[in-house]
């Protein structure tokens, strides 16, 4: 991301509306992972880790997770790294899902918003659903779509999320 460019990070803070977010995402997608790098952006590798905590390694293969607000796949490297397999995205961008695309990191990619609303996945359908800086004001997932997680997840599964937790108001 150029230096003008980091000015714009300002949108992940600040209301601004969903056509606005998600031009900023088209433009970021394809430098989104070495610009996280540089942050030194740890939420995805602190999210897979809990999940890693959570399965003995002799079953990690057979959980099924929905990573939400999924991006380029950043949750998924570090999941795979810790020897998960079935893992699908679920993110608005379809830059930042071609990104992840590439790398093949998911089984299945569903390009939609992530809100308190129903989305068209079944629910009780994953053992765990993961998250990593999908919380902000305005165009980001909104706090209340917890409930769709919870719908989605199966009883007795997991919802591990990382954020800020100035950004996480209900």
């Amino acid at each position: 991301m150029s230096g003008s460019e980091w000015g714009r990070l300002d949108l992940l803070k600040t209301g601004v509306s969903i056509k606005e977010t998600q031009t900023l995402y088209q433009k970021w997608a394809c430098s989104y992972n070495k610009d996280c790098e540089l942050l030194g952006y740890s939420g995805p590798a602190r999210v897979a880790q809990r999940v890693a905590d959570l399965f003995p390694v002799d079953v990690r293969d057979n959980v099924n997770i929905l990573d939400v607000g999924a991006g380029t796949g950043l949750v998924a490297v570090e999941l795979k790294k810790l020897g998960f397999k079935n893992l699908d995205a679920l993110e608005p961008s379809e830059p930042m899902l071609l990104e992840a695309k590439k790398d093949n990191l998911y089984n299945n990619y569903y390009q939609e918003f992530l809100t308190e609303s129903p989305t068209t996945l079944s629910g009780d359908t994953y053992d765990v659903i993961t998250g990593s800086g999908i919380y902000g004001e305005g165009a980001h997932v909104p706090c209340k779509a917890l409930y769709e997680m919870i719908r989605l997840v199966k009883p007795g599964g997991y919802i591990i999320l990382a954020a800020r937790h100035e950004v996480v108001k209900i």
